[in-house]
């Protein structure tokens, strides 16, 4: 949602309450088959990445949202070893991920343009998705990522990034 008065941009996020930033300049602007990617830096919170005008992440709180989805689940998981992630493009979660014991980390992001704007804009986050652990993906297999949700579940399942154009 752009605002009116110059060099602020945002969201909606209710009737009532509109989430704006002052922003310095826009870094990247590309539509996707899935969704529109924009990248501004702000003032105040560093770069910042909208989805179909959403704010995803900013640089600078960034961590409060990777580190809560990740360390959370996996301190209550008695022994993670495979983790399957879909969304999370920007590499933050993975780079969560990577700080516990974990065999391998499944990434499934089916749009190309935010994993590559990452390593563009979000370098910090998106080294984690080189990292010899993580199998990046652009779809998922469904016969292969059918997990039983019973007593013996043996992978974290993570939601990082809902994408409403699937």
């Amino acid at each position: 949602m752009k605002e009116e008065r110059e060099n602020w941009y945002g969201e909606q996020q209710t009737n009532n309450v509109k989430l704006l930033f002052k922003m310095k300049k826009k870094l990247y602007d590309d539509r996707s088959k899935y969704q529109h990617l924009e990248i501004y830096e702000s003032f105040e919170f560093g770069k910042i990445m909208f989805l179909d005008g959403t704010v995803q992440l900013t640089e600078r709180d960034e961590f409060i949202y990777h580190e809560m989805i990740t360390h959370v689940p996996l301190n209550y998981h008695r022994a993670p070893k495979k983790v399957l992630v879909i969304g999370g493009g920007d590499g933050g979660t993975v780079r969560e991920l990577l700080k516990h014991k974990v065999e391998s980390i499944t990434l499934v992001e089916i749009d190309k343009i935010v994993v590559d704007a990452s390593k563009k804009y979000f370098p910090s986050l998106a080294k984690s998705l080189d990292d010899p652990k993580v199998v990046y993906r652009r779809k998922i297999d469904t016969k292969y990522y059918s997990y039983k949700l019973h007593k013996n579940l043996v992978l974290p399942f993570f939601v990082d990034t809902i994408i409403n154009s699937i």
